[in-house]
């Protein structure tokens, strides 16, 4: 309808359900792939990435990496890479300070977390990766996840049981 032509595909983690059409619009656009570099080992693991699962084995290639807290220029603003383990190994969000948004894939929904119960996935992990480096961010950043209705690190904050500082790591 608005006859937009993607840039660039960036991956939050590589788990089929993100990836699926990802080598197609490779190359149908000429497009790069971009990811965490921590998450590499699971975008090309038919075993971690869970394809198997839905019957259609694939994985997907980087072409570029991110590392933790870089910035990059994106159209015009720019965009931080925060690596977020815990769902998996290496996932990641993308946040763009000017927007105040961030990009969570799996890593933090409205309401609830990511799964850690795949492999490679860790609660501990995933739990402590949110409250570092994701609730240091203002109470109105929109959160965009990679399933489920939008929210904000503020009513996350105030209203995720995952995250209430009375929740005991050991009993999740």
């Amino acid at each position: 309808k608005e006859k937009l032509t993607p840039k660039a595909i960036w991956l939050t983690h590589g788990h089929v359900d993100h990836f699926g059409s990802v080598n197609e619009l490779k190359r149908k656009y000429g497009l790069l792939t971009y990811m965490m570099k921590e998450e590499e080992e699971v975008a090309i693991s038919i075993r971690y990435n869970l394809s198997t699962t839905f019957g259609d084995p694939r994985v997907v290639e980087g072409d570029m990496f991110f590392v933790d807290g870089q910035m990059m220029p994106v159209l015009g603003t720019s965009m931080k890479a925060m690596l977020t383990p815990g769902h998996t190994p290496g996932g990641g969000c993308y946040y763009f300070p000017e927007e105040k948004m961030v990009f969570t894939g799996d890593t933090l929904f409205r309401g609830s977390i990511g799964r850690s119960d795949f492999p490679g996935g860790d609660m501990e992990t995933l739990i402590r990766s949110i409250r570092d480096k994701l609730m240091c961010l203002d109470d109105d950043t929109m959160v965009l996840p990679g399933h489920g209705p939008s929210t904000t690190i503020g009513h996350e904050r105030a209203y995720n049981y995952f995250l209430n500082e009375a929740v005991d790591l050991e009993t999740i």
